[in-house]
């Protein structure tokens, strides 16, 4: 596949003399966290979920759906094609970067928690430091004070909130990780 770059990610690169996430900068982010979080979209089938080319071309402004809304707007592209036997058309997509991947899965902890990207950086980079190290023992006191800290009326404890939260430490960390993976004995949280 050929590479593709956001013209105003590259814009603002030759304007300003930087290589910096200028993408995120022009996506609705906010929108579609608040869209995705009314459906309960599961962000973790991303990449490997299927959808039908109707599905991906019926989000309406009256009936948005948060997948084909991410297509649509840039989050996501078409990473492969797969035909099935009755000649229906299905695509399977995924982000067209790191930049987008990483952007997204910042935006989910930043609509979240109210916080800055910077917060976001600070804590992942306290994770990626304890698991480098081999300091698993650090991991519970930083997860357990990130969680304390998140206000009762902003989450109302709510599953989807965490989970969501969850998901998007562990990707930013670059773990290939899925929540309520449905097994034959029942359903794995992460």
């Amino acid at each position: 596949a050929e590479t593709v770059y956001n013209p105003v990610s590259a814009g603002s690169f030759f304007e300003h003399g930087e290589f910096l996430n200028y993408w995120i900068k022009t996506g609705l982010s906010g929108f579609l966290m608040e869209l995705a979080q009314k459906q309960r979209f599961d962000f973790s089938v991303l990449g490997s979920r299927k959808i039908s080319e109707q599905d991906l071309s019926l989000s309406t402004i009256d009936n948005l759906q948060t997948m084909p809304l991410m297509f649509q707007t840039g989050y996501l592209t078409i990473k492969n094609t797969v035909t099935d036997d009755d000649d229906e058309t299905y695509y399977i997509l995924d982000f067209p970067n790191r930049e987008v991947y990483r952007s997204f899965y910042s935006a989910i902890m930043s609509y979240h928690l109210k916080s800055t990207d910077g917060d976001n950086r600070s804590l992942i980079g306290d994770i990626r430091a304890a698991l480098k190290t081999g300091r698993v023992d650090q991991l519970e006191p930083l997860l357990r004070s990130f969680f304390a800290g998140l206000p009762y009326d902003d989450t109302k404890k709510d599953e989807y909130v965490f989970k969501s939260i969850f998901l998007g430490i562990f990707r930013l960390l670059g773990a290939d990780i899925h929540t309520e993976d449905r097994t034959n004995l029942g359903r794995i949280d992460a």
